[in-house]
């Protein structure tokens, strides 16, 4: 969450001459100000509401780390043999990973190994499942994450958030397949076009699951 503002007027002559002392005491107005505040955060702020302030604080910073300058799509890959989980620069949203999946990917899950199939996302960034979590619990309050994804190669599902969307939506790999495939038969079309195309497809076909995703690594569900 960004920093806010406290806007504060004060006679000019005393602030001038505030700043002049604290400046000799290796200090400055916006640090008093800010150890001030801090003195008062402690005082009346409860302890349990500050404990959960800070555990939120601290999850919203470690996901900003995940994309500090870039937008990216999140990815979570697993099969009965393997389990990686990514951030991507190049896949950002559910018809770009169906995309890369029906030209690509659907051939090769099954010979190869998953950290291989990971290449085909483009320049990635590994991220270990408690990470995972963190996007999945922090995701909406995020601007640089565009979508999360698990998908289950072994179930042939994939689970996503995407924004815009108002919970996890569940297809079968197969449902994406057909769906952007469709969205290809016609010629000439933008990539937008095509897009509304794939998402009239799936309309309807989100599948009814009854356990969340989850990560092996972790041992433990993703809140969704």
């Amino acid at each position: 969450m960004a920093n806010k503002e406290v806007p504060l007027l004060y006679d000019e002559y005393r602030l001038n001459a505030l700043e002049r002392a604290l400046e000799e005491n290796g200090s400055s107005v916006e640090m008093a100000l800010k150890n001030t505040l801090d003195s008062l955060y402690r005082r009346f702020v409860p302890h349990a509401e500050r404990a959960e302030i800070e555990s939120r604080i601290q999850q919203e910073e470690a996901v900003a780390q995940v994309s500090p300058n870039n937008t990216v799509g999140v990815f979570h890959l697993h099969n009965a043999d393997g389990d990686i989980i990514f951030s991507s620069k190049y896949v950002k949203g559910l018809f770009q990973f169906a995309k890369l999946y029906g030209e690509y990917m659907q051939f090769d899950v099954n010979q190869y190994s998953i950290d291989s199939v990971v290449g085909y996302f483009g320049e990635s960034r590994i991220l270990d499942p408690e990470l995972f979590s963190m996007v999945c619990n922090t995701f909406r309050s995020s601007e640089n994450i565009c979508i999360i994804a698990d998908i289950d190669f072994e179930r042939g599902n994939i689970s996503a958030l995407e924004k815009g969307m108002d919970t996890w939506h569940t297809y079968s790999l197969d449902d994406v397949l057909s769906a952007v495939r469709a969205s290809a038969t016609q010629a000439d079309l933008f990539d937008y076009e095509r897009k509304a195309i794939f998402e009239e497809q799936l309309e309807d076909k989100a599948l009814e699951i009854t356990a969340e995703p989850v990560s092996e690594d972790a041992g433990s569900p993703i809140q969704m």
